[in-house]
């Protein structure tokens, strides 16, 4: 059955890929992140994509956060 909500799902996350080497920078400042099986990581990528598309981030005055570190929040 077709559902619209898996549909946007699909779409968002082909539209806004985390690039590898963007990953692995999280990866190496986040070592929590070492025991996580390589489904589990895929899901937390996915979910973070997804968190990020739904929120809007604001820094404080004088701050940038670049993609690595809006990532790592």
């Amino acid at each position: 059955m077709w559902s619209f909500r898996a549909w946007r799902r699909q779409r968002i996350l082909a539209r806004h890929p985390i690039e590898p080497t963007t990953w692995a920078t999280v990866r190496r400042r986040l070592p929590i992140l070492d025991g996580l099986t390589e489904a589990e990581e895929q899901r937390l990528r996915e979910r973070a994509v997804l968190f990020l598309h739904r929120k809007h981030l604001t820094a404080l005055p004088g701050v940038e956060l670049d993609e690595v570190d809006r990532l790592a929040l």
